[in-house]
């Protein structure tokens, strides 16, 4: 009986490892993504991330904030952003895509 619950508990312990791992790659494609509509992507800082609408990259929206350095080389501080698909991000440029990124991540 002990053997059942150990080989049990593994399998268990395993396939949370892979769900987590998954999860860890489908936010890696969205920041991609993100990474794409910045001056310079290596400096990007994400926060306040949160994974909605699916568990795929092609049926998931990723929402947060991102802070990234501009032309000048200074942080421009954190704005808000909405990855779909894994293909295309919108990021915070003015009032009317803040707006807009808002309501898209309230669903």
């Amino acid at each position: 009986m002990r053997k059942v619950f150990s080989v049990g508990l593994l399998v268990l312990l395993v396939l949370g490892a892979c769900i987590y791992m998954y999860g860890a790659y489908v936010v890696h494609q969205h920041r991609n993504a993100v990474r794409a509509e910045l001056k310079d992507p290596d400096s990007a800082q994400f926060r306040n991330e949160r994974l909605i609408n699916g568990w795929t990259v092609k049926t998931s929206i990723l929402c947060g904030e991102v802070n990234a350095k501009n032309e000048l080389g200074g942080y421009a501080g954190f704005k808000l952003f909405a990855s779909t698909s894994g293909e295309s991000a919108d990021v915070e440029k003015d009032v009317g895509s803040k707006v807009f990124i808002e309501g898209y991540c309230s669903k």
